[in-house]
């Protein structure tokens, strides 16, 4: 997700709120069923590490759930994962 580098890159944290947006309009396809299991998880996976880069743990948790909920262990990988399980880990 290009915003997602470009919050890497710059820290505003602005990019990250514009990616949430993004994600969750994307993600509205998914209710109309347009979107594959694979797709679903990815975008969960992508709003997680965003909540993730907010300090949103909870939020960021359920985004987990949702993800691997569409492609088991989907998320097991992504760097941010680590950060999650180290700041908040799962109760």
């Amino acid at each position: 997700m290009a915003r997602l580098n470009l919050y890497a890159e710059t820290k505003q944290l602005a990019e990250v709120d514009r990616a949430i947006a993004d994600l969750r309009r994307y993600l509205a396809d998914s209710v109309a069923g347009r979107l594959t299991a694979r797709a679903r998880a990815q975008a969960y996976g992508h709003l997680a590490g965003a909540y993730t880069s907010k300090e949103e743990y909870a939020r960021a948790w359920e985004c987990v759930r949702l993800a691997n909920q569409a492609v088991p262990g989907s998320v097991r990988r992504e760097p941010w994962y680590q950060q999650l399980q180290k700041k908040a880990p799962k109760r």
